[in-house]
């Protein structure tokens, strides 16, 4: 992920922006003149003389280059890696092929590439992701405008891998993404459509790959840039399952992509299933958007099955919209298929085993039998994260609250919205599970659910606040609990101390912690070599804390961990004394982290609050 350092003073601001060399190929070879022909004489009386075949004067332009993923392509190892490439290679949304797509994204060498290479505390997944993207002609932006808009280098703000997965949920479909599941995204990109592979993560740094044509024997076949660049992998060697997101663009045509089920102009009406019919699921892939007597028969199983209504159905029938996506998903979520709301292979087979399971149509729909050790509470089938809102958000709530890892003061506080208290009691709910602790509520926490016999007994409530650590060395100590397996583990005590030395709220530190060295994880190597988790920029004030200059990437190295913690909470206690007071996170980031380094500030400046709410949650501080 490319993220520049963040620092609480600015440097020398980037160069002007240098036009990458646009590739120059091979000037076509003229072709002569024909030379003057002897008339062809008959060979008897019954034949026409045969003229000369007709020779073309117009240079046929040359194929282009064609590039195995060991050199990069020229135009495309420009080491700014904030402003655009210029391809050999590109890719036309009305020609797409397997080919054509695998050239794309060889001619970038990953593995080779320098535009790629880890330095200075930097990975570049994001910047691969949109380099290849845009090559293919689609917008995977890595500047866009306040609006979410695709911009042009330093006229808006730049995306990490977070923003840019969040940035494919919020804003993607606007131009041509649309989510799908594992299997789907290799069998698109196996046709030449562009697909990429997300991972969100809120609690620390996130990861975005490239979805290549090839098998899915580990996840599908992956190219990327990171902490490891790789140009021919699969997605599990990488990506942790369960948070792991797909995206397509597959709004362009394909050569021979197989027929879809959008129907035609001149198609008979479809004729209504009937009582004592045998059931099928639609034998073609359908999504958003589609139409035709494929998706009226997908609605009509999804009546039967339970999973959509009959008044549903009357307002849009054999139209693939919201409602049919909706009840696609959860269709999927109750029969272990990720629930993407596109109708793939993966659906079709499991909507074949449960039709084979009615036998045959019934005169009225099915309506689902509830199991009779169904807990009162439940679950919702969709996929939900920060930021949801609606009924599903609250049948999720509820849900928490029933399994005690939610009080009803907390659900109070936001019902139906996916906040910091519900991220918070879903990370809780899944470490229980054995879930990866993520805070996405997905399929695997869904399976998970699924496999308790009955639901765990709903927590006493009482309307009381949760109750705070008592001294600094209680809150050390739930620090250490927290912190266990980063790398600020033990550190605890000394956080704790230091913020009672210069009164700054726990909370603001461990957010700041979380955003700045991501709890210094392994891919922060800078803030490691540095043993500076704040990644200070040299001041004298930093010498009573063992700090010097000259650190690597122009940081103050400090002695040991220990002391770089301390250095960064007395620099809030002291340097920005009023914005702690005030809690004022866009007066205190907007000079910590400012847009003059190179930061993200307004997406820092975002989620300070949400990360500063999940350590309150997670420690028992008061608001």
């Amino acid at each position: 992920m490319f993220v520049r350092p963040s620092s609480v003073r600015s440097s020398p601001s980037p160069a002007a922006p240098r036009t990458a060399p646009v590739a120059k190929l091979p000037a076509p070879t003229p072709v002569a003149s024909p030379p003057p022909t002897t008339p062809v004489q008959p060979v008897d009386r019954f034949e026409s003389p045969v003229a000369p075949p007709p020779v073309s004067l117009t240079p046929t332009e040359p194929p282009p280059p064609t590039f195995d993923g060991s050199l990069p392509a020229p135009g495309v190892t420009g080491t700014d890696a904030w402003l655009p490439t210029t391809p050999s290679v590109t890719g036309d949304p009305s020609q797409r092929a397997p080919a054509t797509y695998d050239n794309v994204i060889n001619q970038f060498a990953v593995e080779t590439n320098p535009r790629y290479t880890p330095r200075d505390g930097n990975t570049y997944c994001n910047i691969f992701a949109s380099d290849v993207m845009g090559a293919m002609g689609v917008a995977l932006p890595h500047w866009v405008d306040g609006s979410g808009a695709p911009a042009a280098p330093y006229q808006g703000h730049e995306l990490d891998a977070n923003a840019t997965a969040e940035w494919l949920d919020s804003t993607g479909g606007q131009y041509g993404w649309r989510e799908v599941s594992a299997e789907e995204a290799q069998q698109l990109a196996n046709q030449g459509f562009p697909a990429v592979a997300t991972w969100n993560n809120p609690g620390g740094i996130g990861h975005i790959g490239v979805v290549r044509p090839g098998d899915d024997t580990n996840g599908p076949a992956l190219a990327q840039a990171g902490a490891q660049n790789l140009n021919d992998a699969h997605v599990y060697d990488i990506f942790p399952e369960g948070p792991t997101r797909f995206y397509v663009n597959d709004q362009g045509t394909a050569v021979n992509r197989p027929t879809t089920g959008s129907g035609s102009a001149g198609a008979p009406a479809p004729s209504p299933t009937t009582s004592g019919s045998a059931l099928t699921a639609p034998s073609m892939d359908l999504g958003r958007g589609a139409s035709g007597n494929d998706v009226l028969q997908l609605q009509r199983d999804l009546v039967q099955l339970g999973h959509l209504s009959e008044s549903d159905l009357a307002t849009g029938p054999g139209t693939f919209g919201p409602r049919t996506q909706a009840a696609v998903r959860d269709f999927q979520a109750a029969h272990g298929v990720p629930a993407a709301g596109f109708y793939g292979p993966l659906t079709r087979q499991a909507m074949n085993g449960a039709l084979r399971g009615l036998g045959t149509a019934p005169a009225t729909p099915a309506t689902p039998s509830s199991p009779s050790a169904a807990p009162a509470v439940q679950p919702p089938q969709v996929d939900l994260t920060f930021g949801d809102t609606g009924e599903a958000v609250r049948a999720l709530q509820r849900t928490l609250v029933a399994a005690g890892d939610l009080t009803q003061q907390a659900m109070d506080t936001g019902p139906g919205t996916f906040g910091p208290q519900t991220q918070a009691a879903v990370k809780r709910l899944q470490s229980r599970l054995g879930v990866p602790s993520t805070g996405f509520y997905g399929p695997m926490t869904r399976r998970a659910l699924a496999a308790v016999p009955s639901a765990p007994a709903p927590a006493p409530v009482d309307g009381t606040a949760p109750v705070e650590p008592s001294s600094t060395s209680e809150l050390g100590g739930r620090l250490d609990a927290e912190l266990v397996g980063t790398g600020l583990e033990g550190q605890g005590q000394a956080i704790a101390d230091q913020c009672a030395k210069d009164d700054v709220p726990v909370d603001m530190v461990m957010a700041m912690l979380t955003k700045e060295s991501s709890l210094l994880s392994p891919e922060n190597t800078l803030s490691i070599a540095n043993n500076n988790p704040g990644n200070l920029r040299w001041a004298d004030w930093e010498a009573q804390f063992g700090g010097q200059p000259g650190g690597p990437g122009g940081f103050t190295t400090f002695p040991d961990v220990e002391s770089g913690l301390r250095a960064m909470v007395h620099l809030l206690g002291t340097g920005y004394r009023q914005e702690v007071d005030a809690r004022d996170w866009n007066g205190l980031i907007s000079r910590y982290a400012p847009p003059s380094d190179g930061n993200d500030t307004a997406l820092y400046i975002q989620q300070m609050g949400q990360y500063s709410a999940d350590w309150r949650q997670r420690l028992g501080l008061a608001a």
